[in-house]
């Protein structure tokens, strides 16, 4: 099957060793690393070096970016400050071949192309045996050994000129067979990309990328220079599934990515367990940025991100001065209750806290309200005066399970028709009374506090990450939507119940079928 080669751009070079068991679980089978050349010849090298070094590391590809022009002396100065690492152990082969990307090419002699100089240089040096690819259309055969394209992204991101994604997969379809070593590409989109597109989501991406890496295979006959290349490797974490894949044949051993995690300071179970989901890293670092010092000296945090994501978080974490922190690099899987329920809430359990609070980077773009929903879901909860009385609150009042922000705590029969199969799968694994679950509330947005252990159950479901579908912009009924409705029944049929914060209810926009007693 054709092999996957994921481009890295330099400055995610440094934090590749962070994503190297996730890339493999994700079929990636090397990393392409482009280099611009300077008008002195010079180019980023130390940087690329890195990737190297990395003990067990992904095998990794050269790209030359070309965008002056040079005299074949200094172009062969260039390659042969390029040959150590194009004949390196760790560099991307097939067979025994290494091979060398070439594109945004000028012409480096009027007499003479860019490819027959390269070939040159390569021939006085005598490695003649490497392959050039050239990013170009419309060579010659004769003049390189293959040709690979790109996907580009937009230039706009208005709403009124977003491109439709699916125009990718209708040309993937209609491609014609090629007569020449081809390689095609791949875009998955990262969550700042998306506004430039519709209809753009991770089943649009397999669909494309299972076709493309087929036609690969099939036009190579199989052989081990078939290959697609992924544009974005943040998009590809995005996006990219290997459950359910089984033409591309991934080892059952691992298909599910697997969790990473990083752990500093000793939890004290006094103080409130702050559960934080950071799906957007610039919402997590606002979120954390409103915690004062009088407001986190008695929170232990405990926090998920996408495994792409955790260098970056472990940074912020380290630089805001966190003194005990338990972080998941998770899989983009679930939302946030998929990593609640498999990795925070078991790691604070264990621990013994007795209060705790559970936000996450919340975006609603389907509600025309959700951004302000998001703000009023977490300043309810997030403030001096109710992090000082939850404890109190507490003890006060054994049965208290959880608390909800004002307007959120709603029937469970809202958007029932999008739910309702997987809440009767729980109903049937719980054995629970269907007019007791019908009768009962559940808290929408997913963000509340309470008493940690009245959540304990939800460990007894037996869910996996399996249990969750993959994420393709789904606005309701997964297992994640399912679990939201969930968690208030887990509660109250242990005899606790729920009780709504203080605030005004209607900051909390009318989705669905949902009505205000008190209109």
């Amino acid at each position: 099957m054709a092999r996957w080669l994921c481009r890295l751009p330099l400055v995610e070079v440094a934090q590749a060793s962070e994503s190297l068991e996730a890339a493999r679980c994700l079929g990636v089978a090397g990393w392409l690393v482009s280099l611009r050349i300077q008008s002195d010849g010079s180019m980023p090298l130390e940087e690329a070096s890195s990737l190297f070094a990395i003990d067990a590391g992904l095998p990794v590809a050269l790209e030359l970016e070309i965008t002056t022009s040079f005299h074949k002396e200094q172009l062969k100065q260039i390659i042969q400050d390029l040959l150590p690492w194009l004949l390196h152990p760790k560099a991307f082969r097939f067979s025994t071949r290494t091979l060398l990307f070439v594109r945004e090419c000028l012409g480096l002699d009027s007499e003479t192309s860019c490819c027959s100089m390269l070939r040159e240089c390569f021939e006085q040096l005598g490695c003649s045996q490497i392959p050039l690819l050239f990013g170009l259309v419309g060579h010659s055969p004769n003049q390189f050994d293959g040709c690979y394209e790109r996907v580009l992204l937009p230039n706009f991101s208005s709403i009124e000129h977003r491109v439709n994604y699916e125009i990718h997969l209708h040309d993937a379809h209609w491609r014609d067979s090629g007569v020449d070593w081809q390689i095609p590409a791949v875009r998955a989109l990262s969550a700042e990309d998306r506004s430039r597109y519709i209809n753009a989501n991770a089943l649009r991406y397999g669909e494309w990328l299972q076709h493309l890496s087929h036609w690969a295979d099939l036009q190579r006959n199989g052989a081990s220079d078939a290959l697609v290349i992924l544009e974005s490797w943040a998009g590809h974490c995005d996006w990219w599934e290997p459950q359910g894949k089984a033409a591309f044949k991934i080892d059952q051993d691992t298909k599910v990515l697997p969790v990473q995690v990083r752990k500093w300071g000793q939890p004290v179970n006094h103080h409130v367990a702050l559960f934080l989901h950071g799906y957007y890293l610039d919402g997590l670092a606002a979120l954390l940025k409103r915690l004062r010092p009088e407001m986190s000296s008695g929170l232990d945090l405990y926090v998920s991100t996408p495994i792409w994501q955790l260098p970056a978080v472990v940074e912020l974490l380290r630089r805001q001065s966190w003194p005990c922190v338990r972080l998941f690099g998770v899989p983009n899987r679930g939302r946030d209750l998929a990593p609640f329920i498999l990795q925070l809430l078991p790691e604070a359990l264990r621990h013994e806290h007795q209060a705790f609070i559970k936000l996450h980077t919340k975006s609603s773009p389907h509600l025309v309200d959700g951004g302000d929903w998001g703000e009023h879901l977490i300043s309810s909860l997030i403030n001096l005066e109710q992090l000082e009385a939850l404890p109190s609150r507490l003890a006060q009042e054994p049965t208290l399970g959880l608390q909800a922000p004002a307007g959120t705590l709603v029937p469970m029969s809202l958007l029932l028709q999008n739910n309702g199969k997987h809440l009767l799968d729980l109903q049937r694994q719980s054995g629970w009374n269907g007019e007791s679950i019908l009768s009962s509330r559940f808290i929408a947005g997913s963000m509340f506090c309470g008493r940690l252990a009245a959540l304990s159950p939800l460990l007894d479901l037996g869910l996996t990450l399996n249990s969750f579908e993959p994420e393709s912009g789904q606005t309701d009924g997964t297992m994640a939507h399912a679990m939201e409705r969930w968690i208030g029944m887990v509660v109250t049929q242990q005899g606790y119940f729920l009780e709504e914060l203080p605030g005004d209810p209607h900051a909390v926009p009318e989705f669905g079928y949902r009505s205000r007693s008190n209109d």
